[in-house]
């Protein structure tokens, strides 16, 4: 077990398996250079790099960073300023690189969407007579049909509620004060065109997209001994295509290639699917769900019996990822007699021990024009790699089933229900507006297959910008009009991440890894870093029920997500996630531990600085308001909360800086090797009680008044409009 060494609150504290070592020189004057060499890699050993600083001090003078910045105490504090710097620094460098490296490939896609666009046949755009509520075609497609039903559409939401809607759809949080003040900068008249165009150039539309396709991609990584259909962890290959704006069928064709790292982020992480024996059946279910809005889960073992999907048509694809014949296993049958299936709805036309050929099964999707080719020959990558094959059969602009799919996600995940309301299964769902899905498909393809640009015509519409249609449900005919969108609830991701970024607190979360000095193997052990958004979160489900390998910090906000129809497992592809009406949601919210840590007012939070301002209460307030429901408080609002924080609200502020503790890292020694030490269970116990209490109240505020305060900011997170998206 590592006893870590106790610290004075002056020094950087130091994490599981690191070592300090102190050496005293005398310098004589002049120039000396110091070295300092580290050896990293060793078979059989993970890839967890840790951490490394090198300090220094002068005699009875405090230690310093070894940083061009002088003057850097060695603290905690210093080292997470520094270490928060650094991610940003690094991602900029990284995506610098990956362009730099990657311009020949660029160069290929550009040559390929000038193709493309030479294969789109124009939709043509009806006319409407609802003119006044029309910002583009979309309004114009969906008016005539509104026209035809008798129908008018819903009014525009107002700004506040504009606002909180869109940053929700394009950055996965409410606005902070920062983008408020941004969005009422712009003139009444643009504001809203100019805040879409800010928010697609912001990182955080990578962040958004990533669990939306860890979802639909089954991305499934464990922390320790992966277990059935675990996959790797291909997430940082989604965050950064994502954040590089990649074409969408490059992200695709790529994804498809599954190449890179297996268990450092790479689209090889995808192509893994543990202790199964099949490994690419399931992963053909997965693309057919995807991008072709094929169900194809029952094909595993016999002809699916409600669709028109054969079990050979899942075995092709497999053996088109397989780059070879695949043998349909034991497994994928039914232990019946021939004689016992005669009558049954199900078929079984594969027998176990077939070998099944590369070949493509779904031609009613394709149509290849006048030069019969799917691609110029002059840019086939490779026509002899089945994977190559598949990826540009799906991704041709000949498969408009490709573009259509993908563009019915995008109109799903902003209006609350898809063109074809079905996103995952085309099989009898219908098709509300076809023409308009076909403007839009070849929209996409006209444009690069750019998801941003897609999102924003979405986005700019007349429709999208509407009030939800009060009581409708996505799956009522009338919701298939749209004459407005449909009311939706936050994800748990966006929950999360929208009540830390309002109160400004970090989860604070563990390390994800049950290996913290990285003396296992990466195949066996995950590291996947210290959390900062929500969708890097993974299941910390402790099967062994074991204290010592509890990460509490990491469970308390997947307790939130997971009420909120987050998934700890995902060894199925689904886009559309349980999300039952139960106690159990207010509940965690109400009660949780990672809200009330989050609403807790410490002296990290922003709510507590709101409270130390020179202001009025009534500024306060609406301050309070602002940050977490994005609107002033009504008359009636005001007056009650003001009834409630005046008293004592002169007198509220107690003490100043003085108090204010040093910021610690909470540093275990527990890991993989000790975990069975009788400390080990103490010390994870002792964390959980600590996490259990929630964040240290701050000094600086007496407590009765800030008890009050805290009960303002939990009724307004606790409200439905603070989980329901305007």
């Amino acid at each position: 077990y590592y006893y870590l060494p106790e610290h004075d609150d002056n020094l950087l504290s130091i994490s599981a398996g690191h070592f300090e070592k102190r050496v005293s020189v005398t310098l004589e004057p002049g120039v000396h250079v110091f070295s300092l060499y580290r050896l990293l890699g060793h078979k059989g050993k993970g890839t967890l790099l840790g951490e490394q600083t090198v300090a220094y001090a002068k005699k009875g003078e405090k230690f310093q960073f070894l940083s061009p910045n002088k003057n850097v105490p060695y603290t905690d504090a210093n080292w997470l300023a520094w270490r928060n710097a650094d991610k940003l620094k690094r991602r900029h460098w990284d995506q610098t690189e990956r362009l730099r490296i990657s311009e020949k490939e660029q160069a290929y896609w550009s040559e390929r969407h000038a193709w493309a666009k030479t294969q789109v046949v124009p939709e043509p755009v009806p006319a409407t007579k609802i003119t006044d509520a029309v910002n583009n075609e979309i309004d114009q497609f969906i008016n005539v049909g509104l026209e035809k039903e008798g129908l008018s559409p819903t009014e525009l939401t107002s700004d506040d509620q504009f606002l909180r809607r869109v940053c929700l759809d394009v950055i996965g949080t409410i606005p902070d004060s920062k983008m408020v003040e941004t969005f009422y900068s712009f003139p009444k008249e643009s504001r809203r065109v100019q805040i879409i165009d800010h928010l697609l150039s912001q990182p955080q539309w990578a962040d958004h997209w990533v669990s939306y396709w860890q979802d639909t991609l089954a991305e499934n990584p464990g922390l320790t001994k992966p277990e059935l259909n675990n996959t790797g962890p291909f997430r940082w290959f989604l965050y950064e295509s994502f954040l590089d704006n990649k074409p969408f069928d490059r992200f695709v064709s790529e994804l498809i290639n599954m190449e890179g790292s297996a268990f450092s982020g790479g689209p090889a992480g995808f192509g893994i699917a543990s202790q199964n024996d099949v490994p690419m059946a399931a992963k053909a279910h997965i693309v057919g769900t995807a991008f072709l809005a094929v169900e194809m889960k029952c094909a595993r073992c016999h002809d699916a019996p409600y669709h028109d999907v054969k079990q050979e048509d899942l075995f092709n694809l497999a053996a088109m990822l397989k780059r070879g014949d695949q043998k349909v296993p034991g497994t994928s049958t039914i232990p019946l007699t021939t004689e016992e299936l005669e009558g049954l709805i199900v078929k079984v036309t594969l027998q176990p021990g077939t070998d099944v050929k590369p070949l493509w099964p779904f031609h009613e999707f394709v149509s290849t024009g006048e030069d019969n080719q799917l691609l110029p020959k002059d840019l086939i990558v490779d026509a002899d790699d089945s994977r190559s094959q598949l990826a540009a059969t799906i991704t041709s602009p000949h498969n408009t089933r490709f573009a259509k799919v993908i563009t019915n996600r995008l109109w799903k995940r902003y209006l609350g229900r898809g063109i074809v309301n079905d996103v995952d299964d085309w099989e009898e769902a219908p098709n509300s507006h076809p023409e308009l899905l076909n403007f839009l498909a070849n929209y996409l393809i006209s444009n690069d297959y750019d998801l941003k640009v897609l999102a924003r015509l979405i986005l700019n519409s007349h429709l999208y910008q509407r009030s939800p249609v009060p009581g409708l449900y996505e799956d009522s005919t009338q919701a298939s009009f749209f004459e407005g969108p449909i009311r939706r609830k936050m994800t748990g991701e966006q929950l999360a991440d929208s009540l830390y970024l309002a109160v400004g607190k970090s989860f604070d979360s563990e390390q994800l890894t049950m290996d913290a000095d990285g003396k296992q193997s990466d195949k066996v052990f995950g590291h996947l870093g210290i959390p900062e958004r929500s969708w890097e979160l993974v299941t910390v489900s402790n099967e062994r029920d074991r204290p010592s390998m509890s990460l509490p910090v990491a469970q308390s906000i997947i307790d939130l997500m997971s009420s909120y129809g987050w998934r700890q497992q995902r060894q199925d592809p689904i886009t559309e996630r349980e999300d039952p009406l139960t106690a159990l949601q207010p509940m965690a919210l109400a009660n949780g531990t990672s809200a009330n840590r989050a609403i807790d007012f410490s002296d990290s939070s922003k709510l507590t600085e709101e409270a130390l301002k020179e202001q009025d209460v009534e500024e306060f307030v609406e301050a309070i308001f602002r940050r977490l429901l994005t609107r002033t408080p009504t008359t009636e609002e005001r007056e009650t909360f003001i009834a409630i924080l005046k008293p004592g609200y002169e007198d509220r502020i107690i003490a100043g800086e003085e108090v204010v503790p040093p910021k610690r890292i909470y540093r275990s020694g527990i890991t993989w090797i000790n975990h069975f030490h009788p400390d080990a269970d103490r010390e994870a116990m002792q964390r959980q009680r600590d996490i259990l209490e929630g964040d240290a109240p701050t000094k600086r505020l007496n407590d009765e008044w800030r008890s009050r305060a805290e009960d303002f900011a939990w009724v307004l997170v606790n409200s439905p409009e603070f989980v329901f998206v305007p």
